[in-house]
C-alpha cells in the first residue's frame, strides 16, 4: 500500500515536472511571442512556438534534452531542458534579422532552412547604405539594374527581365500603380522598413501574377510589447535633398501601436550645379529647366496589433503624396512665358491581418488589403515676368490615371505526419483602372485562385517542396502554375538548392483596354491578349561560415524562357495595338564570397547575365551578355564605436536590338559605368543617437553614352545615371522611454 502510494506520488510529481511551462523574455524582461523551440524526441524533430504571453509548454520532454531557441531579431541559443527552469532570456541581434525570412514560408524560417534562395537586407544595413528609398537600396545589388526617368520615376530590371515582371510587396500586400509597366522605386520609402527580402525566380504559386522574375517583400517595423519608443531622423544631401521622418510607438498589455510620418524634399539638379548648389530664388531664364526635376513627398503610416492567446490581429494604414514639377523653357517673342507640367501622385493603403493556431499542429493566416493610386498630370501657363501661372484649358495637356486594388489571401498550414507539412490557400483579387485613355473610361479585372504547397523531409537534411496554383480570371485565361523546390543541407554547412517553376504576367488593364486616338495617335488595347508565361530553372550552392570569422561563398545560376511576350505593334494601317509575339530568354551565373576577419567584413560578387529576344523579324535569338561586379567592406573600430562602410558596383556594357518602322534592325549599346559610396557612422549617448556622414557617387558619374551602331542610325546620346558626387549627413534618434 505504501509502495503504491509512493509510486502514485512520484508519477504525479514527474508529470508536473515534465509538463513544464517556461516564459521567454528579452534582455529588458519583455515577453517574446513566436519563439521557436526545437528539440528531438524519439528520433523525430519537434517544434514548439511561444504564445502571445511568451510561454512555452513542454510536455513529456526528458531532463537534459538540448533545446534550440530562436526568434526573429534575437541570437539563437541552445539550452538543456530542466524542470527547474521557469524563465529564459534571448539577446538582441540586429544583424540576426537578416538570418530569417518569411516570404513564401510557413513561419519565420532561418535562411539556411528556406527552400527558396533568398537574400535579405536588414534595417542596420539599410541605414549604413544611407538608403532613403528602394531605388537607393537596389542600386548596388547584383542582378539588378535601376533605370531613371524623371517623369515616370525609377524602374527596375531583375535577372535581365523588366520590372513589370517583378512583384513588389509591403508586408505581403502588392504595391499598385505601374506606369509603363514599372513601380516607381523612388516612391517606396524605407524609413519604417525592418528588412527587405528578395527571392529571385517565379513565386507565382504563392503570389500569382507578376512574380515571374522575382519577388521583393518589404517588412515594416512592428512595435514591441510593454515599450514606449520615439524615433526621429534628419537627412540632408548636397544635391538638394532634405528629408525628415519620425515615429512613436507604445505597447500596453497585449496591444501595440505605432504611428510614423515624414517628408522628403528635392529641389532639382542639373550638371552645371556645384557640389553644394542651392537655388535661393525662382529664375526666369533657361536655367529653370533642370535635368532632375524637383519633387516633394509626404508620407504617413500607422499600425495596431493585438496579441491573441494563440495568434494575433493587426490593422495598418498608409498615405503618400508626391508632386514633381517639370519646369519648361521660356518661350514667346520675349521669352516671357513657359509651360510647366506638374505630376501629382497619391497613394493610400489599408490592410488587416489575422493569424491563429487552430487544432494541434495547424494554424491559419489571412490578410485583406486595399490600395489606391492616382496620378494626375496638369499643365500650367506660367507668366515669367510676374511668376504667375494658370491651368491650361487644353485637354490634351491634362491626364489622370487611377488604379485601385483589393486583395484577400488566406492559408491553412499544418503537420500531417510523416515529416510532411501541408499548406492550402486561396486568393481573391480585383483591380480597377479609371482614366480617359481607358476604353469606356473604366476597366476591371477579377482573379480568383487556389494554391497548395507541401514541405516533405524524406531525410533529415533533405527537403522537397512542390506547389501548384490554379486560377480563374475575368479577362483572360489564367495558366496553371506548378513549382518544385529541393534543398539539401550537407554536414559541412553547405546548402544545395534546385528548383523549377512556372510563372506568368497577366496583361494589364492598359494593354487590355487602352484607347488613345487623336490626330497624332491611334493606339487601342487588345481584349484577347494571353498572359506571358515563363519557365524558370535555378540552382545554387551556398557555404555558410562556420563561425563569426569564417569564409562564406555561393555559386548560383538561372535560366528563364518566356513565351507570349506582350508588345506594342502596328496591326492595321496606322493603328497600333498590344499583341502576343515572340519569346525572351535570360540566363546567368552569379558567384559571391564573404570573409569575416577580426573587425572587418568583406563581401564581393560577380555576375554574368545573357539576354535573347525573338521579337524582331531579323533577330536570330542569340544571347548577348553583360557583367556586373560588387564589393563591400565594413569595418568597426570598437574603441570609439565608429563604423566604416564602402559600397562599389560595376555595371557592364549592355546591348539591345531595336527596329524602325520600315523593319530595319539595329543595335544599341549602353556603356558601362561604376558606382562607389562611402559612409561613416558613430553612435553616442548609449546608442540613443547615431550620426552618419558619407559620400555618394564618389566617382562622379552623371550621364553615360548610349551608342547606336552602324548604318543610317549611327550616332549616340546619353542617359542620366546620377547627380554627380554628393555629400550627405544624417542624425538619427532612438529613445526607449520604458528603460
Amino acid at each position: 500500500m505504501v509502495r503504491a502510494a509512493f509510486v502514485f506520488l512520484f508519477a504525479v510529481a514527474f508529470a508536473f515536472a515534465e509538463a513544464q511551462e517556461v516564459k521567454i523574455v528579452d534582455e529588458t524582461g519583455n515577453t517574446l511571442a513566436d519563439v521557436q523551440a526545437i528539440y528531438t524526441e524519439q528520433g523525430r524533430q519537434k517544434l514548439l512556438l511561444s504564445n502571445a504571453d511568451g510561454r512555452l509548454h513542454f510536455d513529456g520532454i526528458e531532463k537534459g534534452t538540448p533545446v534550440v531557441l530562436r526568434a526573429l531579431g534575437y541570437k539563437t541559443d541552445t539550452v538543456y531542458y530542466s524542470p527547474e527552469i521557469s524563465t529564459l532570456s534571448l539577446k538582441t541581434n540586429t544583424y540576426g534579422l537578416s538570418e530569417f525570412v518569411i516570404t513564401a514560408q510557413y513561419r519565420p524560417t532561418l535562411l539556411s532552412e528556406s527552400v527558396h534562395n533568398t537574400r535579405t537586407i536588414g534595417a542596420e544595413e539599410i541605414r549604413e547604405r544611407a538608403a532613403v528609398t528602394l531605388e537607393d537600396l537596389l542600386q548596388n545589388e547584383l542582378n539588378f539594374r535601376v533605370s531613371q526617368d524623371n517623369i515616370l520615376g525609377a524602374g527596375l530590371e531583375m535577372q535581365g527581365i523588366s520590372g513589370e515582371n517583378v512583384k513588389i510587396m509591403i508586408d505581403g500586400v502588392p504595391v499598385v500603380g505601374r506606369l509603363n509597366g514599372n513601380i516607381d522605386l523612388s516612391q517606396i520609402n524605407l524609413s519604417q522598413i525592418e528588412r527587405v527580402e528578395i527571392v529571385e525566380g517565379p513565386l507565382a504559386v504563392n503570389y500569382g501574377s507578376n512574380a515571374l522574375a522575382g519577388t521583393i517583400n518589404l517588412i515594416s517595423k512592428s512595435p514591441k510589447s510593454e515599450e514606449t519608443a520615439i524615433t526621429a531622423s534628419g537627412f540632408t544631401e548636397s544635391s538638394g535633398h532634405y528629408n525628415t521622418n519620425g515615429s512613436i510607438s507604445h505597447g500596453w498589455g497585449k496591444n501595440t501601436v505605432r504611428v510614423s510620418g515624414g517628408r522628403n524634399f528635392f529641389d532639382g539638379w542639373s550638371p552645371d550645379h556645384g557640389a553644394f548648389y542651392h537655388r535661393r530664388s525662382q529664375v526666369a531664364d533657361h536655367s529653370r529647366v533642370q535635368q532632375w526635376n524637383p519633387r516633394e513627398q509626404l508620407f504617413a503610416d500607422a499600425k495596431f496589433r493585438r496579441a491573441l492567446t494563440k495568434g494575433y490581429f493587426e490593422v495598418a494604414g498608409s498615405a503618400f503624396d508626391e508632386e514633381i514639377t517639370n519646369l519648361g523653357a521660356p518661350r514667346g517673342a520675349y521669352r516671357e512665358r513657359a509651360l510647366d507640367d506638374v505630376y501629382a501622385t497619391q497613394r493610400y493603403g489599408a490592410n488587416a491581418k489575422f493569424q491563429l493556431a487552430l487544432i494541434e499542429k495547424w494554424n491559419t493566416h489571412h490578410v485583406v488589403g486595399y490600395n489606391y493610386f492616382k496620378r494626375t498630370k496638369s499643365t500650367y501657363a506660367t507668366n515669367l515676368t510676374g511668376v504667375e501661372r494658370q491651368l491650361s484649358d487644353n485637354p490634351s495637356l491634362r491626364d489622370t490615371s487611377v488604379f485601385a486594388n483589393f486583395l484577400a489571401r488566406g492559408s491553412f498550414t499544418g503537420d500531417v505526419g510523416g515529416n510532411l507539412e501541408l499548406q492550402v490557400g486561396y486568393e481573391a483579387e480585383a483591380e480597377k483602372a479609371v482614366g480617359k485613355r481607358i476604353n469606356d473610361e473604366t476597366g476591371i479585372i477579377e482573379n480568383y485562385s487556389l494554391f497548395a504547397t507541401a514541405e516533405w523531409k524524406p531525410a533529415e537534411r533533405f527537403t522537397v517542396k512542390p506547389g501548384l496554383r490554379a486560377a480563374y480570371n475575368s479577362r483572360y485565361t489564367a495558366p496553371v502554375s506548378p513549382s518544385l523546390n529541393l534543398l539539401y543541407q550537407t554536414p559541412e554547412k553547405a546548402e544545395v538548392r534546385l528548383s523549377y517553376a512556372q510563372g506568368f504576367r497577366a496583361p494589364g488593364l492598359k494593354e487590355l483596354s487602352f484607347y488613345f486616338v487623336d490626330i497624332n495617335h491611334n493606339i487601342v488595347g487588345n481584349p484577347d491578349l494571353k498572359a506571358e508565361e515563363s519557365h524558370n530553372l535555378s540552382a545554387s550552392v551556398k557555404r555558410r561560415a562556420r563561425d563569426e570569422r569564417g569564409v562564406s561563398w555561393e555559386v548560383s545560376g538561372f535560366y528563364n524562357h518566356i513565351d507570349n511576350l506582350i508588345t506594342l505593334a502596328q496591326t492595321t494601317g496606322n493603328e497600333f495595338s498590344y499583341v502576343n509575339v515572340g519569346t525572351r530568354r535570360t540566363t546567368g551565373i552569379r558567384t559571391e564570397a564573404g570573409l569575416n576577419v577580426y573587425d572587418i567584413r568583406l563581401d564581393a560578387g560577380v555576375s554574368y547575365t545573357g539576354l535573347s529576344n525573338r521579337i524582331l523579324a531579323n533577330d536570330a535569338g542569340e544571347f548577348t551578355f553583360y557583367p556586373e561586379a560588387t564589393f563591400r567592406m565594413r569595418y568597426t573600430w570598437e574603441a570609439p564605436e565608429i563604423g566604416f562602410n564602402l559600397f562599389y558596383k560595376y555595371n557592364g556594357r549592355r546591348s539591345f536590338l531595336q527596329q524602325t518602322e520600315d523593319g530595319e534592325v539595329f543595335e544599341t549599346f549602353i556603356e558601362s559605368y561604376q558606382n562607389l559610396d562611402f559612409t561613416l557612422s558613430k553612435p553616442f549617448l548609449k546608442g540613443r543617437f547615431t550620426w552618419d556622414i558619407g559620400v555618394r557617387n564618389l566617382l562622379d558619374v552623371q550621364n553615360i553614352q548610349a551608342t547606336v551602331a552602324g548604318g543610317a542610325h549611327g550616332g549616340g546620346g546619353s542617359r542620366a545615371i546620377g547627380t554627380g558626387r554628393t555629400f550627405f549627413t544624417r542624425l538619427s534618434m532612438n529613445l526607449n522611454l520604458s528603460k
